[in-house]
């Protein structure tokens, strides 16, 4: 099998690098490999959906600041038949909190947003209480809020990048690259779990938290782990 470009992984970051491949080129042919395509222990439907500018890096924060313009067009933008896209994206703020030893390093990240064009507010904690009145902000050195960011459906926004890529001609395979073979500098072709081999002139690594595994069978040392986290939901009287 041949194809012009080999997408590791078909969650939200991977069916969003099949889409904009086709939206940029349609000639451009694109095959995705997920190895699990009900997406049951995938890491896009398992995520909060929070989307944010509120960032320390101005690559991070320009990165954010068009996903955001996107987000805001992606139920009109990924239309199919007339039936809109939703990813329930809800714009009700995001706020973060530091104690008073990391005052200084939230300042610079405000100033390096507010630089970069975010609509971000510092809160002191008497500012804090006003706002949000059963908070305790006795141990609290300060925060800063963004009305602008909000959260989404993470599952909506994979479905319906996955459903225009695959209406633009995109070819999602239900399979595992376990192996990868490369001449020279460049990587040549997919070896996946079914035997069938995939020639390209371009592989993306969109593997996610398993990103590593992908880069060992080259050789290529990584910086990534899976790392297990934490959420508590709560209602406040």
């Amino acid at each position: 099998m041949r194809t012009d470009v080999v997408v590791i992984g078909g969650g939200a970051v991977g069916a969003a690098v099949a889409y904009f491949l086709k939206f940029l080129d349609p000639s451009t042919q694109v095959s995705v490999v997920e190895r699990d395509p009900t997406y049951s222990q995938a890491s896009t439907p398992r995520g909060s959906g929070g989307v944010r500018r509120l960032f320390s890096l101005p690559e991070n924060i320009e990165l954010s600041k068009f996903s955001m313009t996107f987000f805001d067009h992606f139920a009109e933008t990924m239309a199919l038949d007339g039936v809109k896209a939703d990813i329930g994206l809800k714009k009700h703020g995001y706020l973060f909190i530091v104690p008073p030893s990391a005052r200084d390093v939230l300042k610079r990240n405000f100033d390096t947003q507010r630089r970069l064009g975010c609509n971000v507010l510092w809160l002191e904690p008497d500012g804090l209480k006003q706002m949000f009145p059963s908070m305790n902000v006795s141990d609290l050195g300060a925060a800063v809020y963004s009305p602008d960011d909000g959260w989404l459906v993470t599952r909506s926004v994979l479905m319906g990048f996955r459903n225009k890529a695959t209406s633009m001609g995109v070819e999602f395979l239900a399979d595992e690259v376990v192996g990868l073979v490369r001449k020279g500098k460049s990587v040549t072709t997919a070896q996946l779990n079914s035997g069938q081999q995939i020639e390209a002139s371009h592989f993306v690594n969109a593997a996610g938290a398993w990103a590593k595994d992908i880069c060992a069978m080259l050789d290529i040392p990584v910086p990534i782990e899976p790392l297990r986290r934490f959420e508590h939901y709560f209602e406040s009287q």
